[in-house]
């Protein structure tokens, strides 16, 4: 059993001055799936598949970080689910004041907040000096099969994200994009029916009718011969991990359109 960790960030201290010699100033590194440090021993790490909340155990003390390369687009193919999944990476410069960094992710389908957290830095005064030189944080988050303990989904589906940078002070408010590929879902399995209760029900002659259906997986066509009362069965097998649409139409031998409907179909997985 897994207890979740909601707190994904890490601020550390890298050189502490007396005297301030420049504004103070960000550098966003990006996003990216390795790590390297930098000016230290020269260790890497890998986010990409890392066990849920190793990063922040593996990554704490590190003399200074480094992206291995920025990334926009975020592959999850051969990556196991709950597993980490993707890291934000943030410099400061000459600061000589305490500040909060708020990391908010989103997925955009839905606008849905996926996961948020504050990184409070604390005033170098605090800590006996005049000026925080340069300091870094990070904030990263994972491909999750279910909901935290905040009630954060993180990764879970296929598509657009976007993260959001701010800073207390107003110096900083940015947004990243990247997009999630690769990640394998079950398929919906639909199933539906249609019976012959045309004007000519009492015939014994069959009638082609032609069954239509459609979906995110696009269209198919089917014609049929229809006895009086006869009840016919199929299940479409459809890939997608959002709601979507599933129309039904039935078509007469003479191009009258006899059945249109239409259902909303939210998966299960």
């Amino acid at each position: 059993m897994r207890v979740n960790v909601s707190g994904r960030g890490k601020g550390a201290p890298l050189s502490l001055k007396t005297r301030k010699y420049m504004p103070a100033s960000y550098q966003l590194n990006g996003l990216g799936t390795a790590v390297h440090e930098v000016g230290g021993s020269g260790r890497t790490f890998t986010i990409l598949g890392a066990a849920l909340g190793l990063p922040a155990q593996v990554l704490s003390g590190w003399a200074d970080m480094a992206l291995d390369q920025n990334i926009s687009q975020l592959d999850l193919s051969s990556t196991p689910v709950d597993t980490e999944a993707i890291l934000a990476l943030l410099h400061l410069y000459n600061f000589d004041y305490g500040l909060t960094i708020s990391f908010r992710w989103y997925r955009d389908r839905d606008s849905a907040l996926i996961f948020s957290y504050d990184i409070a830095i604390p005033s170098p005064q605090s800590y006996g000096y005049g000026y925080w030189y340069y300091y870094y944080v990070y904030c990263y988050i994972g491909h999750l099969s279910f909901i935290t303990a905040a009630g954060f989904e993180e990764i879970k589906e296929n598509g657009a994200y976007h993260l959001n940078i701010s800073s207390s002070d107003g110096l900083l408010n940015t947004t990243v994009p990247f997009t999630v590929t690769g990640i394998q879902y079950p398929q919906t399995q639909v199933p539906f029916t249609v019976k012959n209760t045309s004007a000519q029900a009492g015939n014994p002659v069959p009638a082609s009718f032609l069954v239509r259906f459609s979906s995110p997986n696009g269209s198919m066509g089917l014609t049929r011969d229809f006895a009086a009362s006869e009840l016919r069965s199929w299940t479409a097998a459809v890939d997608s991990q959002v709601p979507f649409n599933f129309t039904v139409t039935v078509t007469s031998p003479t191009g009258i359109v006899l059945v249109n409907t239409t259902k909303l179909i939210t998966p299960h997985y």
